[in-house]
């Protein structure tokens, strides 16, 4: 899909008028430098809104910069409007990529299998629910596997393998920055190291964030603070229900590696990013990898999944364990992002999902419409906050 084939889609979101807020001067904050924090500040300011990006430590401290910035509509979310907005942020990707500097993308594709009986029914019949929804995802033989990534040591148990072509990787922190910088270079304000420390409300509507040094004048609050995003609106009474996902990952290099697609096993799944490194670890939709933040259970588990992608591919005999990542990933309760204004603070606009690098580059679009232009967008309602009270 070309870029003019991406607008003409991104034109066709149905939207709402409402009566809802609208800024008098486009005077926006928002919290948080990680993934959505920063693309919402760059569609913002691209937009001319006079855009304040606050992070109380440096870019990606959180859970994004210890993420594998996996882009992809898998199966795994459902229902079908979940699935919607991922592959229309998939696409969207694509956009950010030709117009800014500094992204990069490796798109390859998804490589995935199953071992026993059940899986693979559940495999085919996600398969066919894709390719129904119209996202390629193809059912493959163990030719068509060998022939995708040659290295991988084909599972013996495998009894059903698909492909989906359309997905890939970013690089995490340098993803970040370039998002900041280009935000910066269309007149935004990003300030690291500044942490916000209250909200303030004025004729029953936000009207600034104070910080330890200023206050600064707001319009609309972008709440984007990954797991302190629940604290920060719970300054205001506004409740945003997440649960603990940390997510363990193994950051491996070598000579040999070269992995031309994301290769996602049962036990264990293999991101390449456009560095050249990989991103090891376990487990789709967000669930804890271990029973406690000690060190050393978090070096045993990176140790772990590290071994068995040795174990699955050849050319990682010589691959070197350069870094441990742990990422306290913001998850709803009910694994569905939370985004748009709130009707008990008026100008208060939450941003939270476990899925951020996927969804960042179409929920940062469409919040931007809903902040700017007054309308609620059809395809975020089910995504409201007002889904927990």
């Amino acid at each position: 899909m070309d870029r003019r084939q991406l607008l003409q889609l991104f034109a066709g979101v149905p939207l709402a008028v409402t009566s809802g807020f609208r800024p008098r001067t486009d005077r926006v904050v928002v919290i948080g430098g990680g993934i959505l924090g920063c693309s919402t500040a760059y569609r913002l300011a691209r937009r001319g809104a006079q855009v304040t990006l606050c992070e109380r430590a440096d870019l990606g401290s959180g859970a994004s910069g210890a993420s594998g910035a996996w882009i992809n509509a898998h199966q795994s979310k459902l229902p079908q409007h979940y699935f919607e907005i991922s592959r229309l942020s998939t696409l969207a990707w694509h956009e950010l990529e030709q117009e800014v500097d500094g992204i990069r993308i490796k798109w390859g594709g998804r490589l995935e299998w199953s071992r026993d009986a059940e899986a693979g029914v559940a495999l085919r019949s996600a398969a066919d629910r894709q390719q129904v929804w119209g996202y390629p995802m193809e059912l493959i033989d163990e030719a068509r596997v060998r022939d995708l990534v040659p290295s991988l040591v084909v599972d013996p148990d495998m009894n059903a393998a698909v492909f989906a072509p359309l997905e890939g990787a970013v690089e995490p922190v340098e993803a970040l920055r370039a998002l900041a910088d280009a935000a910066s270079g269309l007149g935004a304000d990003i300030r690291l190291n500044t942490e916000v420390l209250a909200i303030e409300v004025a004729d029953g509507r936000v009207s600034a964030v104070r910080t330890e040094s200023e206050v600064i004048p707001a319009d609309a609050v972008v709440v984007a603070g990954g797991v302190d995003t629940s604290v920060i609106a719970g300054w205001l009474g506004v409740p945003i229900p997440l649960r603990p996902a940390p997510g363990v990952l193994a950051h491996a290099s070598g000579p040999a590696l070269n992995l031309p697609s994301i290769v996602a096993g049962p036990d264990v799944f293999v991101i390449p990013q456009p560095s050249g490194r990989h991103v090891v670890g376990r487990g789709f939709v967000g669930e804890p990898m271990y029973s406690t933040d000690r060190p050393d259970s978090e070096q045993a588990e990176a140790d772990e999944v590290f071994e068995m992608a040795r174990s699955r591919f050849a050319t990682m005999e010589c691959a070197r364990l350069d870094d441990v990542t742990v990422g306290w990933r913001p998850l709803p309760t009910d694994g569905h992002p939370i985004i748009g204004f709130v009707p008990q603070v008026p100008g208060l606009y939450p941003m939270v999902t476990h899925s951020g690098f996927t969804l960042a580059a179409s929920l940062s679009r469409l919040a931007a419409i809903e902040i700017l232009d007054g309308v609620s967008v059809d395809l975020l309602r089910p995504y409201r906050a007002a889904r927990f009270v």
